[in-house]
């Protein structure tokens, strides 16, 4: 089965024939499970590589029991210690804190706010799948944003710098591959240069919640020459910034990608 979890906007404006939608949120799980047969096999179409952690992510050492197996499990919940319930936003978990002390279990505390406020505060969760880092289904080139211009490629560098500059990014570093095959290797290559970009901002924001996110910094920019037209694309940082597994970088990622699509928009 396809399961379609973008916005209903986005879904509305162009789906798979037969998928269902259900847009990631609070009540993702809800819905999920009542629409989705036990068992079904499932393939997501998701926004960008974040929305995969957003839905797989878990705390370390929880259990998982859904609302309706709790009586089913509810030996499972031990009696000798505290006992933590949550859910995506704390309601359903409210719900079954109540049953468990119906029950007669007696330290149980219900996480208010659920996995959106564990993620805020930064708090550490884990993957639920082997699959996290799988790319996203949509049609999108796989870590880039492209356009092709019917410009010269000289006309288009300082096009795409001042473009840059608008959305908050400098370029710290410009790498002609050209120049540099030619005077390292002695040999021919189109034009080519690659943009080191950085937004300070988002920069300092990803390093405060990652500091080695570093090495995958800055977001380079590429401008070459193809077949007498000028092709830009811009690093996807969902898609690059995905390999870190950290929830809280993936807010400053999604920020940045669409920063830099709209570069690309501009230029188009």
């Amino acid at each position: 089965m396809i399961l379609d979890c973008r916005a209903p906007e986005a879904f509305g404006g162009g789906h798979i024939p037969g998928a269902l939608n259900v847009g990631i949120g609070s009540a993702f799980p809800t819905w999920a499970g009542t629409v989705l047969p036990e068992g079904a096999k499932v393939l997501l179409v998701l926004e960008g590589p974040a929305d995969l952690w957003e839905i797989c992510a878990r705390i370390r050492g929880a259990v998982h029991i859904s609302g309706g197996e709790l009586p089913d499990r509810i030996g499972e919940v031990p009696r000798d210690r505290p006992v933590a319930v949550i859910c995506g936003s704390g309601y359903r978990s409210s719900v079954v804190s109540s049953l468990l002390k119906r029950a007669g279990r007696e330290e149980i505390f219900n996480v208010l706010g659920g996995m959106g406020a564990w993620k805020r505060a930064g708090l550490p969760t884990e993957s639920s799948s082997k699959h996290t880092r799988r790319r996203s289904l949509m049609k999108r080139q796989e870590y880039g944003i492209r356009t092709t211009l019917n410009v010269p490629y000289e006309e288009a560098i300082p096009r795409v710098t001042e473009a840059l500059k608008k959305e908050g990014f400098g370029v710290l570093t410009e790498i002609n591959v050209k120049e540099t095959i030619k005077k390292k290797l002695d040999k021919e290559f189109p034009k080519y240069i690659i943009l080191g970009a950085c937004n300070p901002q988002l920069a300092y924001q990803a390093l405060t919640n990652e500091t080695e996110i570093g090495l995958l910094l800055p977001c380079n920019v590429i401008v070459y020459e193809r077949e007498g037209k000028t092709v830009v694309s811009a690093q996807d940082p969902e898609a690059a910034l995905s390999v870190v597994g950290n929830p809280a970088v993936a807010p400053v990622a999604k920020e940045a990608r669409e920063r830099l699509a709209r570069v690309i928009q501009s230029l188009s």
